[in-house]
This record gives C-alpha cells, sequence and structure tokens, in this order.
C-alpha cells in the first residue's frame, strides 16, 4: 500500500515487467498488463487520489491483477470504443479490450472503496 503519486504508474509498470518476466508470462502479455495496470494506476490518480493497492496473480494459466482504491465509486465499463476525439474515456475501454475478464468490486471498507480486477488467459514463454 503506499500513497499514489504522479509516478506510481510508472513504478508499478517496471514491478510488474520485472515480476511477469520471472513468471515467463511473455513479452505480449507483459506488454498487455503492463498497459492495463497502468491505465488502472492512471485512473485512481485521477479519480480517487489517497492510498491504492496493486496485486498480481498468475494462477492456472490466468494472469490477474487487482487495484484497490479508496473511492467507493464503481465505474461504468464502456462496451463500446469512446469517440475518436474524446479527450478521456479510453483507459477503461482497452482494459475491458485486452483481458477477457474485468470487472468492479465494492468493498466498503473505511481504507477501501472498490477494487478492479482484471484477467487475461497467458501460456508460457520457455
Amino acid at each position: 500500500m503506499r500513497a499514489v503519486e504522479e509516478d506510481t504508474p510508472q513504478d508499478v509498470r517496471h514491478i510488474a515487467v520485472r515480476l511477469l518476466g520471472s513468471w515467463k508470462c511473455g513479452q505480449r502479455a507483459t506488454e498487455e498488463m503492463t498497459l492495463v495496470v497502468s491505465e488502472l494506476l492512471t485512473n485512481v490518480l485521477r479519480y480517487a487520489p489517497g492510498r491504492c493497492s496493486v496485486r498480481f496473480d498468475f494462477t492456472g494459466g490466468v494472469l490477474r491483477v487487482a487495484v484497490a482504491d479508496s473511492s467507493p465509486v464503481l465505474p461504468e465499463i464502456p462496451r463500446e470504443p469512446p469517440d475518436f476525439g474524446a479527450s478521456r474515456g479510453r483507459g477503461l475501454w482497452i482494459v475491458s479490450s485486452v483481458c477477457e475478464s474485468f470487472r468492479y468490486e465494492a468493498l466498503g471498507g473505511a481504507w477501501w472503496g472498490k477494487r478492479a480486477v482484471a484477467g487475461m488467459k497467458v501460456g508460457r514463454a520457455y
């Protein structure tokens, strides 16, 4: 758990690359999951400043990231791509397009308001 700052998405991207590399997830999965966590953390930075938690899991061929933040607001996950000229609204659509599963869960606690959970199937690269 740490306070969300401007450099948080970049810091976590670097951690993700090293971690997913150690799990031998492959270049494509690493790039896609790095994009996913970057988009989710950028939203935390923009809409839920304060503390956040990021957890990665790789079990049964499914790579997951869970990002918890302090806001209780559950964003709507877009089903259609945003307008080409839109200045916002692309991040969650990108996440939902890249991942096989993506949802928000209400946490209702004193510290945590919600958690985004995104997952993708991955074949190990040897």
